[in-house]
């Protein structure tokens, strides 16, 4: 990227900036992935301490019960990791680069 911008090569940028989208789009994917498996597993455990404070409520009339109050308490929902919001806004102005760079050849 040294030198002037009009000895840019407008063809060998398009293929740069495409494989970049290429590379940065996996990396989004690895992260999509792990947000869907993270979600997959608080809804099993969630499931799963449902079931059993059922079980327990029905058992123990003692509603003071510590093993109660920890089945009790409700997960927090799961975020997404910022290194996939990072990659979304990449993705975001990568696009919106190769929009305003067709504009100009």
């Amino acid at each position: 990227m040294d030198g002037l911008f009009s000895d840019l090569d407008p063809d060998v940028l398009t293929v740069d900036v495409d494989d970049f989208i290429k590379e940065v789009y996996k990396v989004q994917k690895v992260f999509v992935t792990r947000l869907k498996k993270a979600k997959v597993q608080r809804e099993e455990r969630e499931r799963e301490r449902k079931k059993s404070l059922r079980r327990r409520s029905t058992i123990v009339t003692d509603m003071n019960d510590p093993t109660l109050v920890v089945l009790r308490k409700v997960e927090d929902e799961v975020q997404p990791a910022g290194s996939l919001v990072i990659c979304e806004k990449v993705m975001a102005q990568l696009n919106e680069f190769k929009v305003d760079t067709y504009y100009y050849y």
